[in-house]
C-alpha cells in the first residue's frame, strides 16, 4: 500500500513461465491506485481453479520466450485470481508473444466486485474472443483492447454488464463483432477505419455516453438507450433489424454519415432524443 499519490506499477516475467498464486497490494489511499501488470501468450479466462503459466501477480502476462528458451504456448488465469487483484489496484492482463500467437478467450462467465479497472489487451494481430458473460459490479470500468489487427468478437450468449462502470472496446483498425448485449455507465466501441456489427438483440444500455466508431461500416440491428449524454455514430450504418428504437433522455443523437435502411429489407427506425438534437 502506498501512502504516496500514485500505487506504482508492478510487473511480474520469467524466464519461462510463472504461475500465479500470490497477491500483489497497489492501493493509494491519498491518490491514484496503482497496476499490476501479467502478460502471457495465448491465454484463456475461466473458472477451472488453477492459474497456469502465467505470471503470479497483476499485471498478468502469459510467457515469453527469453534468450532463445521456448515459452509455454497457453495459460490459464481465473476470474477468481482476478478479483483477489482487483481488490488491491487496477489491473492490466497482456498476451505476449512467444510460442502461443496472443490470443485472449474469455471461456466461462466472470462476476467482479470492484471499484478498481480491468484492461485485457491481446498482442499485434491476434484476437479476443469473449465467448461467456462478465458482470461487473462496485464502480470499476473494463477495458477492452486489440492491438495491431486483432479483432474483439462478443459471442451470442456472452453479454457484458459493467453496472456503474464504464465498458471500452477499441482496436487499431480491425473489426468488432457484438452478438450479446452491452451495459455500462458509458459504453465505447470504437473499431478505427474498420467496421462494427451489431446483431439483432446485442442491444446497449448506458446512463452516459454512448459512441460507436467504425469508418468501414457500421451493421446495426441493435437498440441503443441511455439515460444521460449523447449517442454518437461515426461511419455509415446500415440497419440489419426490424424495429430499431436509438434513446436518450440527457443529450443528442448525431451521425456522421449516412443511414441505410434497405439493405436488409425495409426496416424501421425511432430516435428519441429528450434534450438534444438529431442530426
Amino acid at each position: 500500500v502506498s501512502q504516496s499519490r500514485y500505487g506504482g506499477l508492478v510487473e511480474v516475467s520469467g524466464r519461462d513461465y510463472l504461475d500465479y498464486m500470490g497477491s500483489v497490494n497497489t492501493l493509494a489511499p491519498n491518490g491514484e491506485n496503482g497496476l499490476l501488470f501479467l502478460d502471457p501468450t495465448n491465454l484463456t479466462i475461466d473458472n477451472s481453479g488453477a492459474n497456469i503459466n502465467i505470471t503470479p501477480s497483476a499485471p498478468f502476462v502469459a510467457p515469453v520466450v527469453f534468450d532463445g528458451v521456448a515459452d509455454q504456448a497457453t495459460s490459464t488465469l481465473t476470474w477468481s485470481s482476478i478479483q483477489s487483484a482487483l481488490a488491491t489496484g487496477n489491473v492490466q492482463v497482456t498476451t505476449a508473444f512467444g510460442t502461443g500467437a496472443g490470443t485472449i478467450t474469455v471461456a466461462q462467465a466472470g462476476n467482479i466486485n470492484s471499484g478498481n479497472t480491468l484492461t485485457l489487451t491481446g498482442t499485434a494481430n491476434q484476437p479476443i474472443s469473449i465467448n461467456a458473460g462478465i458482470t461487473y459490479t462496485g464502480g470499476g470500468s473494463l477495458i477492452i483492447n486489440a492491438v495491431g489487427t486483432g479483432t474483439i468478437t462478443v459471442a451470442s450468449g456472452a453479454a457484458i454488464s459493467v453496472g456503474t462502470g464504464n465498458l471500452t472496446m477499441t482496436t487499431v483498425n480491425s473489426a468488432i463483432s457484438v452478438s450479446s448485449a452491452l451495459s455500462g455507465a458509458s459504453v465505447i466501441l470504437g473499431a478505427g477505419t474498420s467496421t462494427i456489427t451489431l446483431v439483432t438483440g446485442a442491444d446497449i444500455t448506458a446512463t452516459g455516453a454512448v459512441a460507436i466508431t467504425g469508418t468501414g461500416g457500421i451493421s446495426s440491428g441493435a437498440n441503443v438507450t441511455t439515460s444521460g449524454n449523447n449517442v454518437t455514430y461515426t461511419g455509415a450504418v446500415i440497419l440489419t433489424g426490424s424495429g430499431i428504437n436509438i434513446s436518450t433522455s440527457g443529450g443528442g443523437i448525431s451521425f456522421d454519415s449516412t443511414i441505410n435502411a434497405t439493405v436488409a429489407g425495409a426496416q424501421a427506425l425511432t430516435m428519441t432524443a429528450g434534450s438534444g438534437a438529431i442530426g
